[in-house]
């Protein structure tokens, strides 16, 4: 995401709170197999696609994991315990 890349990912835990939907990548069930190759094969061929949720995924990367971003959960987090 920081190279502004889209993800693609499965449902696991915690992942769709991160990675909206066709925002940053694209999220699949594990089990799709065959929603993972056209969620792939969609990221290879389609290069305005991939373009788009690439900078989105830039920009959450940025947002959401830069130091300041970090930092200001990690306070958060001490001043509520």
């Amino acid at each position: 995401m920081a190279h502004g890349k889209p993800v693609l990912t499965t449902t696991v835990i915690g992942q769709g709170s991160v990675i909206r939907a066709h925002e940053a990548g694209i999220i699949v069930s594990p089990e799709d197999l065959d929603g993972i190759v056209d969620a792939a094969a969609r990221l290879l061929t389609e290069e305005r696609y991939r373009s788009a949720i690439g900078a989105n995924a830039r920009l959450l990367a940025e947002t959401m994991f830069s130091v300041g971003a970090v930092v200001e959960s990690l306070y958060a987090r001490l001043i509520s315990a």
